[in-house]
Protein backbone atom coordinates (compact mmCIF):
# COMPACT_ATOMS: atom_id res chain seq x y z
CA UNK A 1 0.00 0.00 0.00
CA UNK A 2 2.73 2.07 0.25
CA UNK A 3 3.44 2.14 -2.90
CA UNK A 4 0.65 3.87 -4.22
CA UNK A 5 -1.07 7.78 -3.70
CA UNK A 6 -4.17 6.71 -5.40
CA UNK A 7 -6.41 4.19 -6.99
CA UNK A 8 -9.22 4.79 -9.87
CA UNK A 9 -11.35 1.94 -8.65
CA UNK A 10 -13.40 0.21 -11.22
CA UNK A 11 -17.16 -0.56 -10.69
CA UNK A 12 -19.59 -3.09 -12.19
CA UNK A 13 -17.70 -6.58 -12.17
CA UNK A 14 -15.00 -5.08 -10.58
CA UNK A 15 -16.18 -4.05 -6.99
CA UNK A 16 -20.07 -4.81 -6.90
CA UNK A 17 -22.37 -7.24 -8.90
CA UNK A 18 -25.49 -5.64 -9.48
CA UNK A 19 -26.09 -4.54 -5.84
CA UNK A 20 -24.07 -6.78 -3.92
CA UNK A 21 -20.53 -6.04 -3.54
CA UNK A 22 -17.44 -8.45 -4.54
CA UNK A 23 -16.39 -10.38 -1.74
CA UNK A 24 -13.46 -8.38 0.32
CA UNK A 25 -12.92 -5.81 -2.25
CA UNK A 26 -14.35 -2.83 0.26
CA UNK A 27 -12.74 -3.90 3.73
CA UNK A 28 -9.58 -3.97 1.69
CA UNK A 29 -10.86 -0.94 -0.06
CA UNK A 30 -11.01 0.52 3.12
CA UNK A 31 -7.62 -0.40 4.53
CA UNK A 32 -6.19 1.32 1.52
CA UNK A 33 -7.93 4.42 2.50
CA UNK A 34 -7.28 4.54 5.76
CA UNK A 35 -3.18 3.90 5.33
CA UNK A 36 -3.71 7.49 3.03
CA UNK A 37 -4.80 5.90 -0.45
CA UNK A 38 -6.86 8.23 -2.10
CA UNK A 39 -10.08 6.32 -3.84
CA UNK A 40 -11.65 7.17 -6.86
CA UNK A 41 -14.41 5.50 -8.48
CA UNK A 42 -14.97 5.79 -12.06
CA UNK A 43 -17.45 3.90 -14.31
CA UNK A 44 -18.49 3.46 -17.64
CA UNK A 45 -21.88 2.89 -16.79
CA UNK A 46 -24.04 6.04 -17.59
CA UNK A 47 -27.40 5.13 -16.30
CA UNK A 48 -27.10 6.75 -12.89
CA UNK A 49 -25.60 10.33 -11.55
CA UNK A 50 -22.30 10.32 -9.44
CA UNK A 51 -24.47 11.45 -6.13
CA UNK A 52 -26.66 7.51 -6.53
CA UNK A 53 -23.00 6.12 -7.57
CA UNK A 54 -21.48 7.18 -4.47
CA UNK A 55 -24.30 6.27 -2.29
CA UNK A 56 -24.72 2.72 -3.18
CA UNK A 57 -20.60 2.37 -2.60
CA UNK A 58 -21.37 4.05 0.94
CA UNK A 59 -24.34 0.91 1.27
CA UNK A 60 -21.79 -1.07 0.56
CA UNK A 61 -19.60 0.11 3.67
CA UNK A 62 -17.02 1.95 1.39
CA UNK A 63 -16.01 5.29 2.69
CA UNK A 64 -16.07 7.27 -0.29
CA UNK A 65 -17.57 11.27 -1.49
CA UNK A 66 -19.69 12.20 -4.46
CA UNK A 67 -16.69 14.29 -5.77
CA UNK A 68 -14.92 10.89 -5.97
CA UNK A 69 -17.07 9.18 -8.05
CA UNK A 70 -16.76 10.20 -11.54
CA UNK A 71 -19.16 8.75 -14.42
CA UNK A 72 -18.96 8.68 -18.45
CA UNK A 73 -22.09 10.62 -18.11
CA UNK A 74 -20.04 13.10 -16.12
CA UNK A 75 -17.04 13.57 -18.98
CA UNK A 76 -19.61 12.81 -22.11
CA UNK A 77 -21.59 15.74 -20.62
CA UNK A 78 -18.53 18.08 -20.21
CA UNK A 79 -17.38 17.59 -23.77
CA UNK A 80 -20.29 18.77 -25.26
CA UNK A 81 -20.60 21.79 -23.11
CA UNK A 82 -17.10 22.68 -24.59
CA UNK A 83 -18.60 21.89 -28.14
CA UNK A 84 -21.31 22.98 -28.22
CA UNK A 85 -23.42 26.59 -27.09
CA UNK A 86 -24.83 26.93 -23.69
CA UNK A 87 -28.33 26.23 -23.81
CA UNK A 88 -27.98 24.09 -27.12
CA UNK A 89 -30.69 21.22 -26.93
CA UNK A 90 -29.21 17.50 -26.88
CA UNK A 91 -31.34 14.36 -26.96
CA UNK A 92 -30.25 12.13 -23.86
CA UNK A 93 -30.74 8.69 -24.44
CA UNK A 94 -30.01 6.31 -21.63
CA UNK A 95 -30.89 6.40 -17.29
CA UNK A 96 -30.94 9.36 -15.62
CA UNK A 97 -27.25 9.89 -14.93
CA UNK A 98 -27.25 11.12 -18.88
CA UNK A 99 -30.09 13.55 -18.67
CA UNK A 100 -29.00 15.24 -15.16
CA UNK A 101 -25.30 15.42 -16.32
CA UNK A 102 -26.29 17.58 -19.43
CA UNK A 103 -28.35 19.87 -17.44
CA UNK A 104 -25.22 20.49 -14.97
CA UNK A 105 -23.11 21.09 -17.47
CA UNK A 106 -25.99 24.17 -19.11
CA UNK A 107 -27.42 22.02 -21.82
CA UNK A 108 -31.00 21.24 -22.65
CA UNK A 109 -32.36 17.99 -22.72
CA UNK A 110 -34.51 16.71 -25.04
CA UNK A 111 -36.33 13.32 -24.44
CA UNK A 112 -38.04 11.04 -26.77
CA UNK A 113 -41.51 9.90 -26.42
CA UNK A 114 -43.81 6.97 -27.80
CA UNK A 115 -45.50 9.41 -30.25
CA UNK A 116 -43.46 9.02 -33.45
CA UNK A 117 -44.65 12.38 -33.99
CA UNK A 118 -42.63 14.16 -30.81
CA UNK A 119 -39.92 12.11 -31.62
CA UNK A 120 -39.50 13.58 -35.43
CA UNK A 121 -39.62 16.73 -33.67
CA UNK A 122 -37.03 16.32 -30.78
CA UNK A 123 -34.96 14.83 -33.95
CA UNK A 124 -34.94 17.91 -35.61
CA UNK A 125 -34.23 20.06 -33.27
CA UNK A 126 -31.24 17.83 -31.36
CA UNK A 127 -27.96 19.35 -32.16
CA UNK A 128 -26.48 16.46 -30.52
CA UNK A 129 -27.06 12.99 -29.22
CA UNK A 130 -25.91 11.59 -25.65
CA UNK A 131 -26.73 7.78 -25.48
CA UNK A 132 -25.71 5.43 -22.65
CA UNK A 133 -27.06 2.80 -20.76
CA UNK A 134 -30.26 2.43 -19.69
CA UNK A 135 -32.34 -0.15 -18.29
CA UNK A 136 -35.37 1.49 -19.32
CA UNK A 137 -34.61 2.81 -23.29
CA UNK A 138 -37.43 2.09 -25.18
CA UNK A 139 -37.60 1.58 -29.35
CA UNK A 140 -38.70 5.01 -29.37
CA UNK A 141 -35.41 6.42 -27.63
CA UNK A 142 -33.61 4.48 -30.27
CA UNK A 143 -35.93 5.55 -33.77
CA UNK A 144 -35.54 9.39 -32.18
CA UNK A 145 -31.73 8.67 -32.06
CA UNK A 146 -31.34 7.52 -35.36
CA UNK A 147 -33.18 10.40 -36.93
CA UNK A 148 -30.90 12.68 -34.85
CA UNK A 149 -28.13 11.26 -36.69
CA UNK A 150 -29.51 11.45 -39.73
CA UNK A 151 -30.39 14.66 -39.39
CA UNK A 152 -26.57 15.59 -38.62
CA UNK A 153 -26.77 15.72 -34.81
CA UNK A 154 -23.14 15.06 -33.10
CA UNK A 155 -23.49 11.75 -31.44
CA UNK A 156 -21.44 11.11 -28.23
CA UNK A 157 -22.03 7.48 -26.96
CA UNK A 158 -20.95 7.00 -23.00
CA UNK A 159 -19.90 3.45 -23.52
CA UNK A 160 -18.70 1.20 -26.18
CA UNK A 161 -18.35 -2.11 -24.26
CA UNK A 162 -20.44 -4.73 -25.30
CA UNK A 163 -21.05 -6.51 -21.45
CA UNK A 164 -23.36 -5.49 -18.81
CA UNK A 165 -21.70 -7.50 -15.98
CA UNK A 166 -24.80 -9.05 -13.55
CA UNK A 167 -24.52 -11.44 -10.62
CA UNK A 168 -26.27 -13.96 -13.30
CA UNK A 169 -23.94 -13.42 -15.89
CA UNK A 170 -22.92 -11.02 -18.63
Amino acid sequence: MQHYDALILDLDGVLYLGREAVPHAVEHLNRMADAGVRLTAATNNANRPAAEVAEHLRELGLRIDTPDVLTSAQAAAEFLARVLPAGSPVLAVGGNGVAENLEKVGLRVLRASSDLAHCDVVASEAKALMIGYGPLVAWFDLAAAQWAIDRGARWIATNTDPSVPLPYGR
